[in-house]
C-alpha cells in the first residue's frame, strides 16, 4: 500500500519562488534535462527530502530560460528497482524507439508499395491471381503507411507542445496542441491558431494532408485496354492459279466447258446486285477468331475492270438505229436496251493498259427514248497488292494498294486458245515477306486455258451471259434474257445522269464477285492436286493492362518524407527537454493534492510517472486547495 504522510495545507500564497516545500537534490546524480537521453536510474529518496524552484539570475523568479528539472523523492519509502516492462519502456520513450519504428514502417511499407506499382506497371490485368484486387492491395498499404507516419507526427507535436511552454503562453495551447495531435480537425485549428508562424505548423500540415492520402490511392491503379499478340492464326482467301472449270459433252477438249458452280453464282450475283435492295455487296470470308487481327503484304490473282464512256462515238446517220462502232445497235423507235459481249479485244484507243483479257462488253441504253447512252467495259486478269489489310471487330478492311497485269503482246488471249494465261509481277509478296526471286512458284500467276475458255463460254452466252435486249411493245417491253432484265431496271429506276454509273458499277459488281472466288476457289499444285494457300496474318485480342498514375502518389510522397523529416527536426530541437511526449500524466500528476505528491517523486520522467500511476486509483474530489484529483487514502484522512 502506498505511503503517505499529512501535510497541512499552506497558508500563503503560491507564487513560483514560494514553492510548496524547499528541498536539495538527492544526491548529484539526480536526473537533469539537459541530458534527456542519459538520465540515471532514480530510486525512491527520503521522505524529508525538500525542493525549491528555480531561481532567476537575479532572484525575482521563474525567468522562463530553460533550467534542468531535479528529482527527488520523500523519504519513507524503500527503494526498489523498476520491472523489467518499465525499464523497457523507459529506453523507448528516451530514445523515440516507438516513433522511429512506425517511420520505418511507412518508409519501408512506401518503398514496397512503389516497387509493386512498378512491377504491375503495364502488366496484364489477368497476371494478377490474389485472392484481392491490386486495388484493395495497395488500399491496405495507404492504410498502413497514413497509420504509420501519424505515429512520428502525433508524438512530435505533443513533445513541441512541452517545449513551447518554457515560456509564458496562454493556458489555451495546452488544449489545442493536444488536439492537434489526435486528428485532423484539432491540426486545423492548430494552424489557425499559430497562423502558419510555428514550426508545429508543419506537422499540423502533414496531419491534414493524410487526410486526402485514401481518396487520391484510389486513382492510382488504373486499366488500359488494348491489342495483344495471341496465339492463334489469321487468314484470308489468296491465290495464285485459277484451273476450276466443268469438262460438260466436250471433256477436256476445247468446246462447251463453264465454270464451277460456285464461280456461276457469284457471277450472276454480281450481274444482278445492282438492281436489287442490298446495301452492301458480299464480303470476302476471313478467319479472325478474335475479332481483330492484322496481315502482311500478299498478292492475288483477280479480276480487274475498266469502263468508258462512248456515248459521243454513237453513230446516229441512220433514221433508224443508233449504232456503237463495231458494236451493237439499238432502234430509235422502240429500243431500251442492247448488250452486247464478246472475246475480242477493243478495237479503240480508249482500253491502252488492259491485261489478258476475259471480255469486250459493250451497252447501249435509252430510257426515255429521246439520248441515247453506251457504255464500254474489259474485264481481264490482274495480280492485286495488298498491304494494309486488317480485321477491326469482325470488320474486314482490305484495299489493293496496287494492282498489276501483263500489257505485253505475248500476254494477249484469244477465244479457244490452248495455252495458259501467265502473270508475273515485278515485286512478289507472300504472307507478308517480299520474295525476291520472281523465279518462285509462288509468284507466279496463272490461269489454265480451259478455265479462261469456261468463263467466257459462260459470258457470252446469249441465254445466260451479258447478252441481250430491251425493246418497248404496245403493252410493255420485252427481255430477251435475265441480265437484260436486271440491266434495264437498273437503268430505268436510276436518274438520268446516273444510267451511265449505273451500268458501271454492275460491271463493278461483277469483277469484284470473280475475284472473290478465284481467290476462295481451291489452287492446282504440280501434282495435280487441289490445295489451299490462303495468307496467314497475327491475331490480337483485347487485354486490360495496369496503368499506374504515379502522381496521385505525391500526396503520400509528401506525408511519407515530411513525418520523418518532421521527426528528426523535433527530437534535435527537443533534446534537452523531457520527453513527455503526448501523455497527460505529468499534467495530471501536477494536479494530484499535495499529500498525495508527497508519497512520490518529483517524476519527469515519463518512466516514473506510468510506474507510479499503475499504482494509483484516484478519483475527483474536493480538497483544501480546491478541486483535485486525489487518491482513496488521502480523502479517508480527510
Amino acid at each position: 500500500m502506498s505511503q503517505y504522510h499529512s501535510v497541512p495545507p499552506s497558508s500563503e500564497a503560491f507564487s513560483p519562488t514560494s514553492p510548496y516545500s524547499a528541498y536539495t537534490p538527492s544526491s548529484t546524480d539526480s536526473y537533469s534535462s539537459q541530458h534527456p537521453l542519459f538520465s540515471p536510474k532514480v530510486g525512491y529518496a527520503p521522505a524529508d527530502a525538500q525542493f525549491t524552484y528555480p531561481q532567476s539570475p537575479s532572484g525575482k523568479g521563474y525567468t522562463g530560460i530553460q533550467q534542468p528539472f531535479n528529482q527527488y523523492a520523500p523519504a519513507g519509502l524503500p527503494p526498489r528497482r523498476r520491472k523489467l516492462r518499465y525499464r523497457v519502456g523507459h529506453h523507448i520513450q528516451r530514445l523515440w524507439l516507438w516513433e522511429t519504428s512506425a517511420c520505418v514502417v511507412a518508409v519501408c511499407a512506401h518503398f514496397a508499395m512503389i516497387a509493386l506499382l512498378g512491377v504491375y506497371d503495364g502488366a496484364r490485368v489477368s497476371s494478377w491471381t490474389k485472392p484481392w484486387t491490386l486495388n484493395s492491395n495497395i488500399s491496405l498499404m495507404i492504410t498502413v503507411i497514413k497509420g504509420a507516419a501519424m505515429i512520428p507526427v502525433a508524438g512530435s507535436l505533443g513533445q513541441l507542445k512541452w517545449k513551447r511552454f518554457w515560456t509564458y503562453r496562454g493556458l489555451s495551447d495546452m488544449d489545442i496542441f493536444d488536439d492537434a495531435s489526435r486528428g485532423t480537425l484539432g491540426s486545423l485549428r492548430l494552424v489557425w491558431h499559430l497562423k502558419g508562424w510555428h514550426f508545429a505548423s508543419f506537422g499540423a500540415l502533414l496531419t491534414i494532408t493524410a487526410l486526402t492520402m485514401d481518396t487520391l490511392a484510389q486513382n492510382v491503379v488504373g486499366s488500359v485496354r488494348r491489342l495483344e499478340v495471341t496465339g492463334g492464326i489469321a487468314t484470308i482467301p489468296r491465290t495464285n492459279n485459277y484451273a476450276t472449270w466443268n469438262m460438260y459433252t466436250t471433256g477436256e477438249e476445247p468446246g462447251d466447258q463453264l465454270p464451277w458452280p460456285e464461280m456461276v453464282t457469284a457471277m450472276n450475283y454480281g450481274m444482278s446486285f445492282t438492281a436489287s435492295f442490298f446495301q452492301d455487296g458480299s464480303v470476302i470470308p476471313f478467319t479472325c477468331k478474335t475479332g481483330n487481327c492484322t496481315f502482311g503484304p500478299y498478292q492475288s490473282l483477280i479480276v480487274d475492270h475498266q469502263c468508258h464512256d462512248i456515248t459521243d462515238r454513237l453513230n446516229a446517220s441512220d433514221d433508224q438505229v443508233v449504232r456503237i462502232p463495231n458494236g451493237p445497235f439499238l432502234r430509235k423507235k422502240d429500243g431500251l436496251l442492247n448488250v452486247s459481249s464478246s472475246t475480242e479485244y477493243p478495237s479503240n484507243d480508249l482500253f491502252k493498259d488492259i491485261g489478258p483479257l476475259i471480255l469486250n462488253f459493250q451497252a447501249i441504253t435509252n430510257p426515255n427514248l429521246e439520248k441515247p447512252i453506251a457504255i464500254q467495259c474489259a474485264l481481264y486478269w490482274s495480280v492485286s497488292t495488298f498491304t494494309t489489310s486488317n480485321v477491326t471487330n469482325q470488320t474486314l478492311y482490305e484495299l489493293a494498294d496496287a494492282t498489276w497485269t501483263n500489257t505485253s503482246e505475248a500476254a494477249k488471249t484469244s477465244y479457244n486458245q490452248t495455252k495458259g494465261v501467265w502473270l508475273i509481277p515485278p515485286e512478289c509478296y507472300v504472307n507478308g515477306t517480299q520474295i525476291e526471286d520472281t523465279n518462285d512458284q509462288r509468284c507466279q500467276n496463272w490461269v489454265s486455258p480451259l478455265a479462261q475458255l469456261g468463263l467466257q463460254n459462260f459470258l457470252i452466252d446469249q441465254n445466260i451471259g451479258m447478252q441481250g435486249e430491251v425493246y418497248k411493245t404496245e403493252k410493255g417491253w420485252r427481255v430477251s434474257n435475265l441480265f437484260a432484265n436486271s440491266l434495264w431496271s437498273t437503268t430505268a429506276g436510276g436518274l438520268d445522269n446516273e444510267t451511265y454509273h449505273n451500268m458501271e458499277l454492275t460491271m463493278s459488281n461483277t469483277a469484284i464477285m470473280m475475284s472473290q472466288t478465284v481467290r476462295q476457289l481451291p489452287t492446282s499444285s504440280e501434282t495435280d492436286d487441289w490445295t489451299y494457300a490462303p495468307a496467314t496474318g497475327t491475331v490480337y485480342q483485347y487485354e486490360e493492362f495496369y496503368d499506374i498514375h504515379f502522381n496521385f502518389l505525391a500526396v503520400t510522397h509528401f506525408v511519407v518524407g515530411g513525418s520523418f523529416l518532421f521527426l528528426v527536426l523535433t527530437i534535435f530541437l527537443t533534446r534537452c527537454d523531457h520527453p513527455w511526449k503526448t501523455s497527460s500524466l505529468p499534467l495530471l500528476f501536477h494536479g494530484l493534492t499535495q499529500q498525495d505528491r508527497n508519497t512520490i517523486a518529483e517524476v519527469p520522467r515519463m518512466v516514473d510517472m506510468v510506474e507510479a500511476a499503475s499504482q494509483m486509483k484516484v478519483k475527483m474530489t474536493m480538497t483544501p486547495m480546491g478541486q483535485k484529483l486525489a487518491t482513496r487514502e488521502t480523502i479517508a484522512t480527510g
